[in-house]
């Protein structure tokens, strides 16, 4: 029996921009992917590859979300683009530091923010 998702995103969520919008739902999804990798003792490999995912995908999102804010003169810009920065020093190096990341993300929680406001914060394990 498939599990249910641990963070179900809701309409009431969207910032009422396709791009942004799809891109919001697939981190989401990712999110719910990680969790049910780490929960199921999946290989540490499977869960730096979601790992990853979730970085790359994320920074994509973040800078598309800043270049559309900055071109629609966006009063909230520089807030937004410092709330991405917070979350990008969560995301050590990859590169340089697979293990240590690994070991830290089986205790690490998410948060998305609206806003300003949280939205979502969810423990990963």
């Amino acid at each position: 029996m498939a599990k249910a998702p641990y963070i179900i995103r809701k309409d009431d969520y969207s910032v009422h921009q396709r791009e942004l919008d799809l891109h919001h739902r697939r981190i989401v999804e990712i999110v719910n992917e990680l969790r049910e990798a780490i929960g199921h003792a999946t290989s540490d490999k499977d869960v730096m590859a979601l790992l990853i995912e979730v970085r790359e995908y994320s920074q994509k999102h973040f800078d598309a979300e800043e270049e559309l804010m900055r071109h629609a003169y966006y009063p909230g810009f520089e807030e937004q683009r410092r709330a991405h920065l917070g979350y990008k020093k969560l995301w050590p190096d990859y590169r340089t530091s697979m293990g240590r990341t690994l070991q830290s993300s089986r205790k690490t929680s998410c948060s998305f923010s609206r806003n300003g406001g949280c939205i979502i914060s969810c423990p990963l394990i």
